[in-house]
């Protein structure tokens, strides 16, 4: 009887023991759960939508709130008066550095960016638009590659042909800076348009980048934009049509002090247009202002000649 009395208190024990066990495995696992989740909230924002872009970064830094700070980097394209000369008169596109409001639609985000128009400071730096102030978004589509864009009628009014070839040119890179983006299709008031204002200008077929390389200055600084981090290591690209695709580049402190001088060769040189890409690191010991230099020397005199700057951020390697 003893035996028979024993073996209940017995396994009564092992019960409670792996019932312990088994409370102190769930209390361990939930905890590495919350603690996943926490880390998850706290990431930045993916793009999952076909108009995510190359080179744009969602900033998810914190406020002086404390709130989050949710943005995105875009760049527009005004005109600039830089560098001209008697066989190229100018004004040039440049590339222009925006934050906006992060969102899934970063096509339209930029495109409105770029109808609201340079800043006061940037118009004194010899900025300029070409699209008509009254000219509204209707929307925008992409599929396969093309970015349908209907505006107001108003898009196509004053005159001159390269204010009209301009305004086009700047809405088409500002487009297709997207990777999903490789040309544009305009519309007016929902209308698909073939020929673009009094100009007469023939828009049968959409059109890319390539179309409006008369708009660009032979050494066409794209990234980093006017204005924009350059992070570090900077990666600088553009397009140039210089001798021999050789292209310049310096990156000065703001104290002056010349940080990099380095070379990049294009794709193509010489009468043709080709790409340029070049990773500069450099060091610093805080953020600050600083100014980066694309130019071609001089096959003559060794001479700076078709020279574009940006003033960029400056930051310490991480």
């Amino acid at each position: 009887m003893k035996l028979t009395n024993r073996r209940p208190v017995r396994l009564l024990t092992v019960l409670l023991s792996i019932l312990f066990f088994a409370l102190s495995g769930c209390s361990e696992t939930d905890k590495v759960e919350k603690t996943s989740d926490t880390a998850d909230s706290s990431t930045s924002t993916q793009e999952n939508t076909p108009t995510k872009t190359t080179g744009q970064t969602t900033d998810n830094s914190t406020t002086e709130t404390g709130k989050p700070d949710k943005k995105m980097s875009v760049r527009v394209y005004f005109t600039m008066s830089e560098n001209e000369t008697h066989y190229l008169p100018g004004p040039f596109l440049v590339s222009v550095h925006r934050r906006v409001p992060a969102t899934l639609g970063v096509a339209k985000a930029a495109i409105t960016a770029l109808l609201e128009g340079p800043t006061a400071r940037e118009t004194a730096k010899g900025m300029g638009s070409n699209i008509p102030d009254d000219t509204r978004l209707h929307g925008i589509s992409i599929e396969d590659g093309i970015a349908t864009i209907d505006f107001s009628a108003s898009f196509e009014s004053g005159g001159g042909s390269l204010s009209m070839f301009a305004r086009l040119a700047a809405v088409v890179y500002t487009a297709t800076q997207f990777p999903t983006v490789d040309k544009v299709q305009f519309e007016l008031d929902g209308k698909p348009i073939t020929v673009f204002s009094g100009e007469g200008i023939l828009l049968e077929e959409p059109v890319g980048r390539e179309d409006y390389h008369d708009i660009l200055p032979p050494v066409f600084l794209d990234t980093p934009a006017w204005g924009a981090p350059a992070h570090n290591p900077a990666r600088v690209t553009g397009i140039s049509n210089v001798f021999e695709g050789t292209v310049q580049i310096t990156l000065v402190a703001a104290d002056g002090t010349e940080l990099a001088h380095t070379f990049t060769t294009a794709t193509c040189g010489t009468g043709c247009w080709g790409t340029f890409k070049k990773t500069i690191p450099y060091k610093v010991a805080k953020k600050q202002k600083g100014t980066l230099t694309v130019w071609e020397e001089s096959a003559k005199d060794g001479s700076k000649i078709n020279v574009r700057s940006h003033p960029v951020l400056l930051t310490p390697a991480k």
